[in-house]
């Protein structure tokens, strides 16, 4: 009979699709060298304006995934190497969403330049083409909205990892279904029975048996808990739509509507509109708005790490008790950046229209998902201190 561990070691080989992270890699690949050349399209327009040259430093963690996803096929599919590869694509998915913010905060307006003014002021004296014309205008905006939909593909490449490494977690489990017992209490086999496999009992049928038995003390379980899975799963999904709508609303400029003299206009974390007879945007150079964007950035990106660690780690897979409070950490860091933010905007500016309100909602879902994940990382703790009265619960509950 094999271990668990061995076990879970061939079922995990056997039903990991191989043409899964190929295919994946390959769509990596590509859009990585597209996304460097758009980028190197960008600078070549202007190095200044519309860039902070975002596409080239988060290729260099794209690669990484890509090449990783690769080296898995090589690694034969060991759980090991599928595990490198996911915390690799969590990485991916986080330098994805930082991607996709900034190309959305630049298609709004190619042709400022989003550094200090100090630097900004010296760079574009210090370039030797610095007229910026309708037509750069244009390229601009146009290379920034393709790099924008293939940063989006990137995300979605990452997650779509993510989500086949947890569906294979939940098959491994589903099928393990092999306990262990001590030695005194196994028949050792004639030598004509020995060419024939050992059979397997699944766990429910063992736990009958247990049940009616007086081996209770010679058999380790590993019961699953199931209602703490299904919570588990539902935190990462109220922190999924809150990393949704927290890009959604860093991304628009839809903060605050007021007026100003007789003018109405409105405004986000970068720009000023007003309602004129042609609409007319100006950047806002102010460090109050950049501290805010940079919190709330900051805020989703661990709100992401926190809904993956919610719905996989905690959902599908066994760690240490102490790193089931991986999750409500992440989540509480995650609420607490996204919450000074808004208040930093809030201390400046009124917040009464559609983004602002997404962001709070970003809050609200954020802190649901942080008193779910808190609550089942409690029920995970208590089960794994008193492993003898969980295991008498549950097999006292089969019948």
């Amino acid at each position: 009979m094999y271990s668990p561990r061995t076990e879970r070691k061939l079922i995990w080989r056997e039903r990991f699709p191989v043409a899964a992270p190929v295919l994946l890699a390959v769509i990596q690949m590509l859009s990585t060298f597209v996304i460097v050349a758009l980028e190197t399209a960008s600078v070549i327009i202007s190095p200044v304006r519309g860039t902070i040259w975002a596409g080239f430093w988060c290729s260099l963690i794209f690669t990484l995934s890509w090449v990783s996803m690769f080296a898995l096929v090589c690694c034969y599919k060991s759980r090991s190497c599928a595990t490198y590869v996911l915390l690799v694509s969590i990485l991916c998915a986080i330098f994805a969403i930082i991607l996709i913010v900034f190309d959305s905060i630049f298609i709004n307006n190619p042709s400022r330049c989003y550094l200090t003014e100090s630097i900004c002021n010296n760079l574009i004296t210090a370039t030797t083409n610095n007229q910026f014309n309708y037509q750069d205008f244009l390229n601009k905006r146009a290379i920034l909205s393709a790099q924008l939909a293939f940063a989006v593909l990137m995300l979605l490449t990452a997650l779509i990892y993510i989500l086949v490494y947890a569906i294979i977690s939940a098959l491994v489990r589903s099928r393990s279904g092999r306990v262990l017992v001590e030695h005194h209490h196994i028949t050792e086999l004639q030598p004509s029975q020995n060419r024939y496999p050992p059979r397997v009992i699944p766990i429910n049928s063992l736990l009958k048996r247990l049940h009616s038995s007086r081996i209770s003390h010679s058999i380790v379980i590993m019961a699953l808990d199931t209602l703490n899975r299904k919570l588990a799963v539902c935190a990462a999904v109220f922190a999924g739509f809150a990393v949704i709508m927290a890009v959604i609303s860093m991304a628009t400029n839809y903060w605050t509507n007021d007026m100003e003299g007789n003018q109405a206009y409105w405004r986000g974390l970068f720009y000023k509109c007003f309602n004129s007879n042609s609409t007319q945007c100006e950047y806002i150079y102010s460090s109050s708005s950049k501290s805010a964007f940079i919190l709330c950035l900051i805020g989703s990106v661990f709100m992401l790490v926190g809904a993956i660690f919610s719905g996989l780690m905690m959902g599908f897979l066994n760690f240490p008790r102490i790193r089931y409070f991986l999750a409500p950490l992440f989540l509480f860091i995650a609420c607490v950046f996204i919450t000074a933010g808004l208040v930093d905007y809030a201390s400046y500016a009124n917040i009464n229209s559609h983004s602002s309100r997404l962001m709070i909602a970003s809050i609200v879902f954020g802190y649901c998902a942080l008193t779910i994940a808190s609550f089942v990382a409690g029920r995970y703790t208590i089960l794994t201190r008193n492993p003898k009265q969980y295991q008498q619960a549950t097999v006292g509950g089969v019948n």
